[in-house]
């Protein structure tokens, strides 16, 4: 079947957009910017709703720099090994309601929670350095996880949120993201803006973070990490493409790769032959 291209109406927009940032770089990224640390808000809607159809859970909060954050926790992790599971950017805890009834029939407590501005939780903006300390937080919360699991972001964010005291005994990465620079590129390649945009909206990033997306290239961590990794990502990925999680694979010590083909950024974590290969990896976890 013949693809559509754009349409004239399309393509008029899309070079509207370019020539306006190109110039105006730093009001585009400036109004980029504001959008860009405000999750989706469906992803709200969407947790509040997961919250009648998940099993009977422990439900916590976490403070974190002066927000609430929800935690959902089941089993007790003080006295079984436990799954720590993190979810992605605009996503919530409760995505993974299908693999808690899994983790638990395997012996397994489970910890989740609503990064910032997710989900139950508190707050107005989020980032991934809010997702790294937020990590921290609940590491430092429950202890060491015998296995952690986390998709897009969440996955990604493991990286660089581990600490000796708490970091995971293995880990799976669910179409994780190699390097938070080249996706802002990559990103405003496919909306056709300037490249002229990429430093205000890096500037105005730093400003309100401390950070530089240069601190977030997993190719300076992972080489250094000891625990055996499953990487699955899917060859179709329009958000994160398959060859950062090839990347990962390649350069993580102990990892080995599932690739799936057709089920996208999302869906990965829906299907059932991702759940069983996940799980038959997490069974093999030592108790922490």
């Amino acid at each position: 079947m013949k693809t559509k291209g754009p349409t004239f109406c399309q393509r008029l927009l899309s070079l509207c957009m370019h020539n306006i940032s190109h110039l105006l770089p730093t009001i585009t990224a400036r109004t980029l910017a504001r959008r860009f640390l405000r999750p989706d808000p469906r992803g709200k809607h969407r947790a509040a709703e997961a919250l009648a159809s998940v099993p009977a859970m422990k439900r916590g909060e976490v403070n974190v720099d002066g927000d609430r954050l929800t935690t959902y926790q089941w089993g007790d992790p003080t006295t079984e090994p436990y799954v720590l599971l993190s979810h992605g950017w605009s996503s919530y805890a409760l995505r993974f309601a299908a693999w808690i009834p899994r983790l638990r029939a395997l012996g397994f407590a489970v910890v989740t929670f609503d990064q910032r501005a997710h989900g139950m939780s508190e707050g107005r903006i989020s980032s991934l350095p809010d997702f790294v300390l937020t990590l921290r937080a609940m590491g430092r919360r429950f202890g060491r996880p015998s296995a952690f699991i986390g998709h897009s972001m969440g996955a990604s964010s493991i990286v660089f949120a581990e600490e000796p005291s708490w970091c995971p005994e293995r880990f799976v990465l669910i179409a994780p993201m190699f390097s938070a620079e080249e996706s802002v590129r990559m990103g405003f390649v496919a909306m056709n803006f300037s490249p002229r945009v990429f430093q205000p909206f890096e500037d105005w990033f730093h400003d309100h973070t401390g950070e530089r997306f240069a601190n977030f290239h997993a190719e300076r961590r992972i080489p250094h990490i000891d625990r055996p990794a499953l990487v699955i990502h899917d060859r179709l990925d329009r958000m994160t493409p398959w060859e950062h999680g090839r990347l990962y694979a390649c350069m993580w010590p102990h990892a080995r790769m599932i690739s799936t083909e057709g089920l996208g950024h999302n869906r990965l974590l829906d299907d059932p032959s991702v759940i069983d290969a996940a799980m038959d990896f997490v069974a093999e976890a030592v108790p922490a």
